[in-house]
């Protein structure tokens, strides 16, 4: 899990979400309990999808994992703060195995940690394949999403067997003129997928 910066609010949003969220909590009002899905559901917009999509790289904002059928998650879950079902700022990136994982968690005390407004280094941290925590907000969030599952262990210990394999060429040749292009590739390498 990384840090990313909170893009513009995209055009469906900036005009429809005080409708959107009027109309949902009126719903809630007038049945007294959770609304109709077609209630929750009108923030699945493109320009939504692309700007989140455009904000994480593509990746997966809490495993950072490519994301191929890229979920809209609900940093706090819509059916249980519907209030935010449409607030720019609780919608996020996620795979879809992180979102089922986290599904409706919330835990009001010890939140899930937020990639744009938590500085995610104070919370957690690898240990060669796995997630350590550092504080109760980074094992809600290790917890809660399953961050340590196995899948992604694997994947985690093979991206960091590479890029030691990279560092000990580097280390073994630092005046070759194809250091810099390597570091280059290893900097871009820990930017992409499981790069944190």
């Amino acid at each position: 899990m990384k840090n990313v910066l909170r893009t513009n609010k995209p055009v469906s949003l900036q005009r429809n979400a005080a409708k959107w969220t009027r109309e949902l909590l009126a719903e809630i009002d007038q049945i007294g309990g959770t609304a109709p899905d077609k209630f929750y559901d009108k923030y699945k917009k493109s320009d939504v999808r692309n700007a989140l999509i455009i904000m994480y790289g593509g990746l997966c904002c809490y495993c950072e994992r490519h994301v191929d059928m890229a979920h809209i998650e609900h940093h706090k879950p819509k059916k249980s703060y519907p209030e935010y079902t449409y607030d720019w700022d609780n919608l996020h990136l996620s795979c879809i195995e992180c979102n089922h994982a986290k599904s409706n968690k919330y835990n009001e005390g010890y939140p899930i940690l937020d990639a744009v407004r938590d500085q995610i280094t104070d919370h957690l941290e690898y240990k060669l394949s796995k997630i350590q925590t550092l504080t109760q907000r980074g094992r809600t969030t290790r917890d809660h999403v399953g961050l340590n599952r196995e899948a992604l262990a694997e994947q985690r210990m093979r991206l960091f067997l590479e890029v030691m394999k990279v560092i000990d060429e580097i280390n073994k040749a630092p005046d070759d003129p194809q250091t810099d292009l390597i570091k280059q590739e290893l900097e871009e390498r820990c930017e992409g997928e499981y790069g944190s």
